[in-house]
This record gives C-alpha cells, structure tokens and sequence, in this order.
C-alpha cells in the first residue's frame, strides 16, 4: 500500500508525539518511586523535585530537538524526491513536446505544465490558465465542438475524451493541438469535479498532411 505524503507527515507527528507520551510517563513513575525510597524529609523531597523537574525540562528538550530534527530531514528529503521526480517529468514532457494540465472542473481553475504554455509562445508574461481564458483562445471553427465534448464530460455522460483542435498563440497565430483528458475525482454529488489530460503539438503534421 502507498503511503501519501499527507499520512506521512501525520505518522511522523504522531510518532514523535507517542515517544515524549511514553518517556514522560515513564520519568515521572520512576523518578518519583526512586524519591520516596531515598528520603522521606519533605525539604529535601522539594529541592529534588525541583532538580528533577528541571532536569527533565531539559531532557524532553533534547529529546524533542532531536526527533524533530530528524523528522523535518525526512519531509525534506522526501520533498527532494518528489522535486526530483517532478523536474524528470517535467523534461520528460518538454523532449516530447507536450503540455500537462489539472483542471478544477468546479471553479474552472486549472494547473499546467511549463511546456503547455510554452508551446503556445509564452514564457515570463505567462497568463493565469482558467477554463474561461481556454475557450477564449480556441479557433472560432473549433469552439463549438470542443466546448461540446467538455461539457460531455461535465454532465458525466462521458469520462475521457481525445480531440484535436487550434488555439491562439501569445503571437496570434493558430496551432494545432492534440487533446486528451479524463476524470479522475468526482465530488459528493458524483459530479465530475477534476480532470487531467495532455496537450500535443501537432501543428508540424497538420501541416505536413494539408501540403
């Protein structure tokens, strides 16, 4: 079974959590049968209870540095990882010339790949991707259709979909793209509510195929 990064982080706390538990139950139990067999003088029982109290303080704070220490190298060595993966795949899509995207079908917010947006010509004046700004940079001939398959799969009748068609680049041109998206969760009311799908640019062989 896959441990996800949220239960990791929730074992970590509890493991820590679980250890002070344990550590402070047992230096209170022991330290305190330990005190009542070495005297029964009540000022002398203060200023060892005051020294133990302290020194456990001190302990716990050790203690704790330590675990905590060690469990934040966790988080960042898994973050590393999951950096490292990310920026694979994130060449990965750039050598095959395609664009990653997640679209929140709810608010119509949307997460893409570097690529998706570079392969439209837009790099550091880059625009905030939403559903909205999608449909307005497709090609006139193609909006109606596109736009029909999307709310396919917005009203459930359909799950994925694989479509091609052109959208306005930052220059103004058109290119062709090669769509392809799926449901992956669907919410409460099981109304579709997020999508991930891939971009290809096939605008070289459009034109290959029209000469």
């Amino acid at each position: 079974m896959t441990v996800t990064y949220s239960e990791k982080a929730k074992l970590g706390v509890f493991q820590i959590v679980l250890i002070y538990l344990c550590f402070s139950t047992l230096w209170i139990y022991f330290s305190d049968s330990i005190l009542s067999v070495l005297t029964q003088d009540p000022a002398t029982i203060k200023r060892i209870s005051i020294a133990k109290g302290m020194l456990f303080l001190i302990i716990t704070a050790i203690l704790l540095y330590t675990l905590l220490l060690r469990y934040a190298q966790e988080l960042i060595n898994s973050y590393d990882e999951i950096q490292i993966s990310h920026n694979r795949l994130n060449h990965a899509l750039i050598a095959a010339n395609q664009g990653f995207f997640e679209l929140n079908l709810a608010t119509g917010e949307a997460f893409v790949s570097k690529c998706y947006l570079t392969m439209l010509g837009y790099d550091t004046d880059k625009p905030v991707p939403t559903l909205e700004w999608w449909q307005e940079s497709l090609h006139p001939d193609d909006r109606d259709h596109a736009i029909k398959v999307l709310n396919e799969c917005l009203s459930g009748s359909k799950s994925e979909y694989r479509i091609c068609y052109r959208l306005r680049t930052k220059s103004g041109e058109w290119k062709w793209i090669e769509s392809s998206g799926q449901i992956i969760q669907y919410g409460t009311d099981n109304k579709p509510q997020i999508m991930i799908g891939m971009h290809s640019d096939i605008d070289e062989r459009k034109k290959v195929l029209k000469a």
